[in-house]
């Protein structure tokens, strides 16, 4: 069909010896433990955060509506902008994802906090087989002193553990570009992953030829 070079992600930890300086960390959180210790593993001031949503009234539910589905991609959008990153995503795609059956391998979820009837945190949810992936996810910084996203991942974590999966990777951290998102993470509890680079494969003899060059620009 003309396919010169196939460029892809590997979802493969790497060990810290062969780590190249473009390779992706993510945070994995190990389900297999069980409620008791996740629980005791997350921060303190995280596990508190958790118990005031709950007396201010901050209530998780999962949501296919049109009207949520909206509400949330105006919300990812301006905390991108307001952070200066770009939203891999359009509103189009989350609702073809989120029509899918959930009954199948990979499932798209949508999991909602609100406050008072306001949206104050969401977060967009693939289960792949046993493992779950955080995908996109935005709090309302006007809602923020609820800890709405704190009650939110804790519900997905209890959710995740009800499905019987094993593994919740957050999909990516920035320690540099992204502190804050990254101290989020961090005091979930996970453990930092180094994951493997992306790779090049060529198909063709123009993909040779232009493969070093599509490695340098990847590495940029």
């Amino acid at each position: 069909m003309g396919f010169c070079m196939c460029i892809s992600s590997p979802w493969r930890r790497v060990s810290h010896e062969v780590v190249r300086s473009v390779a992706p960390r993510t945070i994995w959180i190990d389900l297999t433990q069980g409620r008791e210790r996740l629980w005791a593993g997350l921060q303190k001031k995280w596990r508190h955060g958790v118990g005031y949503a709950k007396r201010v009234g901050v209530g998780v539910e999962q949501t296919r509506s049109p009207e949520r589905v909206t509400e949330f991609f105006r919300l990812c959008q301006i905390v991108s902008e307001a952070k200066g990153f770009d939203l891999p995503a359009s509103e189009a795609l989350l609702s073809a994802l989120l029509a899918s059956p959930t009954d199948t391998p990979v499932a798209s979820h949508l999991f909602i906090a609100t406050c008072g009837g306001k949206l104050a945190a969401g977060a967009f949810i693939i289960r792949c087989g046993r493992h779950i992936h955080y995908f996109w996810g935005a709090t309302d910084r006007e809602l923020s002193k609820q800890r709405p996203g704190e009650a939110l991942h804790w519900a997905i974590i209890e959710w995740a553990l009800a499905q019987g999966c094993t593994l919740y990777d957050l999909e990516g951290i920035d320690p540099k570009g992204n502190a804050g998102t990254y101290e989020f993470k961090r005091k979930m509890g996970g453990e930092e992953v180094h994951l493997a680079a992306q790779e090049v494969v060529a198909l063709s003899l123009l993909g040779h030829a232009v493969a070093p060059f599509v490695l340098r620009v990847l590495a940029r």
